[in-house]
């Protein structure tokens, strides 16, 4: 599991710890830390998504800046939960495969005349492709019920 090292940590000004760190094998990773100069990472992130278009996006769109994502959160030993809101009624992967964008969304989003029409067969692929890969998990529940989730995700509760 890696060794986070806070970024106000002077580079530079640590080098035995760095010898020692780099002698040793340890994966140091710099990420802003609330408190301390070196944490080991956190069991379970959350990161939520508003809507499934959202998910869509992130799965397609902007798929290299999330992969980068997934990876550093499993290099980091992290439990990543994707948990996506939505008023659709999609609670797991299967109902989401019966999933298509309104008509509303897509007419929204096409402006340009170049959005892709998402479905929820390409965006339920991508995610058990996500999964087998990085060891991501989704989750989907209501907008109203995604304060509880997250809580009972980081309290070890399940998705």
């Amino acid at each position: 599991m890696a060794l986070i090292e806070d970024t106000r940590q002077q580079r530079g000004k640590h080098g035995m710890k760095a010898d020692y760190f780099a002698q040793t094998g340890e994966d140091v990773v710099r990420c802003a830390l609330p408190v301390g100069d070196y944490q080991r990472p956190a069991k379970v992130a959350v990161d939520t998504k508003k809507d499934i278009i959202e998910l869509g996006i992130d799965l397609k769109a902007d798929h290299d800046r999330f992969k980068r994502e997934c990876e550093r959160a499993q290099k980091l030993g992290t439990q990543l939960v994707i948990l996506v809101e939505n008023n659709d009624g999609v609670t797991c992967l299967k109902d989401l495969e019966g999933w298509v964008e309104p008509d509303e969304s897509y007419k929204k989003r096409n402006r340009s005349g170049r959005a892709v029409r998402y479905t929820g067969k390409s965006i339920a692929k991508a995610c058990i492709t996500m999964h087998r890969a990085y060891g991501v998990m989704f989750g989907f529940c209501s907008p109203d019920e995604a304060g509880s989730r997250v809580v009972a995700i980081l309290d070890g509760m399940g998705a």
